[in-house]
């Protein structure tokens, strides 16, 4: 069977995947840390810096795996061409920050414009 082509109104994508510990002493990067520079700004709060920034915001996918009970994670205040900050919460009241171990997916484009 031959292949086809596929069409995409998208240009130039590229993906960016990343582990988090953030229940070591330190936050540290498990995985992506030539895409990416994390900074731990405190209890359940990271801020990933991408080496290259996108030429527009990308979409931001986060989960968490759970070490210590149930963890959420929303995206913070900045959600960048070049940035995104991530928030751990406990589940049982939402409210209270906490570290996680969380997996992220970075999709965007290095091109500002759709075909």
């Amino acid at each position: 069977m031959p292949l086809r082509s596929i069409q995409s109104s998208q240009r130039a994508p590229r993906q960016i995947m990343v582990r988090v510990d953030g229940v070591t002493a330190s936050a540290v990067l498990t995985l992506g840390g030539t895409d990416v520079s994390l900074t731990d700004t405190g209890t359940g709060d990271y801020l990933l810096t991408f080496a290259k920034a996108f030429s527009r915001v990308p979409v931001v996918m986060i989960t968490c795996q759970a070490t210590a009970g149930d963890v959420i994670a929303t995206i913070g205040a900045t959600l960048t061409a070049s940035a995104v900050q991530i928030r751990c919460w406990d589940a049982t009241d939402g409210t209270t920050a906490k570290d996680a171990l969380i997996h992220v997916i970075i999709i965007g484009y290095d091109s500002a414009d759709q075909i």
